[in-house]
């Protein structure tokens, strides 16, 4: 009937389309961010832990032996 009217509705479907696949991106970043269990660590914290710092982490959770945290101990005191 009105030809003008045609594109005008499609003009909102689009914009719906998009709204729809930002809406998807965001929940997909947020479950992301919950799976990998980030805790509000940032990217730069996790680069500024010096070696001896991650060893003394993974010591203290109990995932190294004491004659493994002291053989690793030595090799990064060299």
């Amino acid at each position: 009937m009105y030809p003008n009217m045609m594109s005008y509705d499609m003009g909102f479907m689009h914009e719906g389309v998009v709204i729809w696949l930002l809406l998807i991106i965001i929940v997909a970043i947020l479950i992301y961010f919950i799976i990998t269990g980030n805790r509000g660590r940032t990217l730069l914290d996790r680069r500024n832990e010096s070696a001896m710092d991650i060893l003394k982490k993974r010591y203290a959770k109990g995932k190294l032996s004491q004659s493994e945290y002291n053989k690793i101990k030595e090799e990064l005191s060299k």
